[in-house]
């Protein structure tokens, strides 16, 4: 990676909050990336209480030309501030942005180089994203059920099925988020979700890329996958996807059956809680059959109760 004495090529943009047992992994995979580019690392510290304001100044004295800083006293996410359009995306100087989540980490170290390559041969393609890695907050590597990756114009695709793209993983021209950011900011409610309006306001616009290659490790929250607050935020993610989705169908009026946005919000959070005990999964997906019927024919979902029943067998 070229020094930061020109205008950067890349722009990644980082958000963290409480990472201070991370944030070094973090900020080293973005370091240590190869090409003869220059990058700069936009970091929003979302007024952590712990100690990664401090990890942040240790890496901003020592790389003062590529680590650039910004603090809140208060935090944003919790009022319902879309960090990336509001404080990170304005400030960016590159000519592509890429994403790296605080609590993740990237571990091919031609991951911008490789995503870049093809954006540059491929004008039509406004993003590219690639596989991942998932662990828990111990380092362990956790299997979780996911939706298939695909290329191509995949605004149906968002709409109608689940989300296959990782947020850290993804890098994206810059010129390309600032035209659709009247279209993410014209959502009339708040939302938790930071990534799935901007991947369906990019596809609108253009084509996305799958790499098949894992280029990051995406770590999932240290709540544990028997708490009711996890099992609480699951749903809660799954009905803001829904919501999205639904004012996408409305403004640009897609001809998609509303049934279907339902049935995917049902699929999607089964998905999601896969990985809890067996009596929470089972319980929403009688609760989710027992509202939309037909959800017992779909042979993901009877894969799924099938895995987990075998598990509590073994």
């Amino acid at each position: 990676m070229g020094k930061n004495n020109r205008i950067p090529l890349v722009s990644v943009c980082c958000m963290t909050y409480n990472h201070d047992k991370f944030i070094s992994q973090c900020l080293d995979g973005i370091i240590q990336q190869k090409g003869n580019f220059s990058i700069e690392i936009l970091i929003h510290d979302d007024a952590s209480s712990d100690h990664t304001r401090q990890i942040i100044e240790f890496y901003r004295d020592k790389y003062p030309d590529i680590i650039k800083p910004l603090y809140q006293e208060i935090n944003q996410y919790s009022r319902g501030v879309n960090i990336w359009n509001t404080y990170m995306f304005p400030l960016v100087k590159g000519e592509y942005i890429a994403i790296c989540d605080g609590d993740d980490y990237w571990i091919d170290q031609y991951k911008l180089e490789k995503q870049i390559t093809f954006l540059q041969k491929y004008a039509d393609y406004n993003l590219v994203y690639t596989n991942k890695i998932v662990i828990n907050e111990l380092g362990t590597r956790v299997i979780r059920n996911h939706p298939k990756y695909l290329s191509g114009n995949l605004f149906v695709n968002l709409l109608s099925g689940g989300n296959p793209i990782t947020t850290s993983t993804v890098c994206i021209r810059t010129h390309d988020a600032f035209e659709i950011m009247d279209i993410v900011n014209s959502i009339p409610f708040r939302t938790v979700m930071g990534d799935l309006q901007l991947w369906l306001a990019l596809a609108i616009k253009g084509k996305f890329k799958y790499l098949a290659f894992k280029s990051t490790v995406y770590r999932l929250s240290s709540i544990s996958l028997s708490h009711s607050l996890s099992v609480n935020r699951e749903i809660r993610f799954s009905k803001h996807e829904y919501f999205i989705k639904k004012y996408f169908v409305d403004i640009f009026q897609v001809n998609i059956d509303k049934n279907i946005l339902e049935r995917t919000y049902y699929k999607n959070t089964i998905r999601r809680l896969f990985s809890f005990r067996k009596e929470i999964f089972l319980s929403y997906v009688f609760k989710s059959v027992k509202k939309d019927p037909f959800l017992i024919f779909d042979i993901k979902i009877i894969t799924l109760v099938g895995v987990k029943l075998l598990k509590s067998i073994l």
